[in-house]
Formats: structure tokens, sequence, C-alpha cells
């Protein structure tokens, strides 16, 4: 069948002549570029396309600034701002201190010696450092009943936040865009 094809276009091809335009049609096309102004133009079609994203309420009112709040508590707090973390973050039973943190409905329980360790200057080393009152300026809410605070935030791009504490290593996650993940 195939065959019979090949060997019909053949014979099509074979029987069609194709004329040779004239001259001056030669002539109009031969000066004919792309330019920038239709690249241009066309890019412009494309803009057209899409759809514009304004900044809803909601959206400006879900931006989060709270290491801007940690850094205001932090400069402008006084001694009820700040708690003493005991050396090696041991506290006063003996055991390790831990900091609860509830990501975007994820639960974490970080040890306070490795936040103060790994990054003394970082937002979590802050945050650590501050009283119970002071944290729940910052934090996006206080959950009771897990006595954690939580922060509206991608617990996948905090997994790698989480695996540094306790790693040291930074590792991206694949399916985190690079500019969320800065």
């Amino acid at each position: 069948m195939a065959i019979a094809i090949s060997q019909a276009v053949l014979q099509h091809r074979a029987s069609v002549q194709f004329g040779v335009p004239r001259t001056d049609i030669q002539l109009k096309f031969k000066n004919y570029r792309v330019t920038g102004n239709m690249i241009s133009g066309a890019a412009q079609q494309h803009k057209k396309r899409l759809v514009p994203l304004r900044k809803t309420d909601a959206m400006n009112h879900a931006e989060r600034r709270n290491f801007l709040i940690l850094d205001e508590v932090w400069r402008s707090g006084g001694s009820e701002c700040f708690q003493i973390i005991p050396p090696g973050g041991i506290g006063a039973d003996g055991e390790p201190m831990f900091l609860r943190l509830n990501i975007g409905g994820t639960r974490y329980m970080l040890l306070v010696d490795a936040l103060l360790r790994a990054e003394p200057s970082g937002f979590l080393a802050k945050f650590v450092q501050l009283t119970h009152t002071a944290r729940l300026k910052v934090a996006d809410a206080y959950l009771p009943n897990e006595e954690s605070y939580f922060f509206q935030r991608s617990p996948i791009a905090f997994d790698a936040i989480f695996q540094y504490y306790a790693t040291g290593v930074v590792h991206r996650p694949s399916e985190v865009c690079l500019c969320k993940f800065i």
C-alpha cells in the first residue's frame, strides 16, 4: 500500500510543471526582510492575550511582612521582649528546648540550640530568643492546642530550611521555583 502511494506521488510530481515567476515578482520580494518592528508587533499581540494580574485586597493582606515586624521588635524591644536561652539550649528540666512551628499546616519541631548555632542572626534564631508575647506579634497566629507558632508559608519550601538546620546543607526541592526559594 505504501509503495503504491509513493509511486502515485512520484507520477503526480512528474506530471505537474511549476512555472518560473516573472522577474518583476522576484524584484518585489527581493528586499523583503523580517524587521524588528514586525517582531515587536508580534510581541505586542502576545501581550494583548495575557491576562493582567492586579493585586487584590486579599493578596495585599496575604503579603507577609513578618521579618519587618521581627526587626522592629528586635530593635525597639526591651528586656520584656527577650528571654535568656541557657547554654546548649537545655531547659530547666534538663531536656533540650524545642521551637514548635506550624508552617502552612505542617508541624515542625526544631532544636533551639541548632537554630542558634547554624545562623545566629537569622529569622528563626532571632524569633526563638523572643518571649512568647513578642513572638505573638511576629507570627501569623498561635495554635494553643499544638503550642506552636503558625506561619502561612509553603511547607515544601520550609522543608528545605528545616533540612538545613538538621544537616547544615541547603537543598532546593525541584518543585520549588528558584525565585521563590531565594
